[in-house]
């Protein structure tokens, strides 16, 4: 399983947060390249979101990474586990979608029926919660080079 942190995460670019109870829309970009090659279980780590932040909503937009005929890359994305090894599956769970399939063919994903629902639910803690994305199958033909996705997200502080 490989892993990489996105310039976000590293702290090179910072996100604009809200104050108080206001909205901030985040913009995260990631750098398919980055990922080098993909395979089932790679993690991206893209934002830590600080303690007393809140997802309210999100928006995937990625360029098409998969050029096989028949593409089959896919991802999860939501919040990961304590050590970025996986998505988290304790209490404080946010899985904003699994299957995201757009980067097999560029185009974007947004919250839809139960992903939408759970978009507002992941409540404020006192803890740190790190974003990922984590590959649930593998693109058929990787076309990684010059390629980007952006994760919008909209916070509430």
């Amino acid at each position: 399983m490989a892993s990489f942190k996105t310039a976000t995460a590293l702290g090179v670019r910072p996100m604009a947060l809200p104050e108080s109870a206001a909205l901030a829309l985040v913009a995260i970009d990631i750098n398919w390249a980055d990922f080098g090659t993909i395979a089932v279980g790679d993690v991206a780590h893209l934002a830590d979101i600080p303690a007393g932040f809140e997802v309210m909503d999100w928006r995937f937009i990625t360029d098409d990474i998969d050029t096989n005929g028949t593409p089959t890359a896919a991802f999860s994305l939501g919040f990961l586990n304590a050590g970025k090894t996986a998505l988290n599956g304790g209490t404080d769970t946010w899985t904003a979608a699994g299957g995201v399939t757009s980067p097999q063919t560029g185009g974007h994903t947004v919250p839809t029926g139960a992903t939408a629902a759970n978009a507002f639910l992941t409540g404020k803690t006192s803890a740190v919660r790190s974003v990922g994305l984590v590959a649930t199958a593998a693109p058929a033909t990787a076309a990684l080079a010059g390629k980007r996705a952006t994760l919008i997200l909209t916070l509430r502080g």
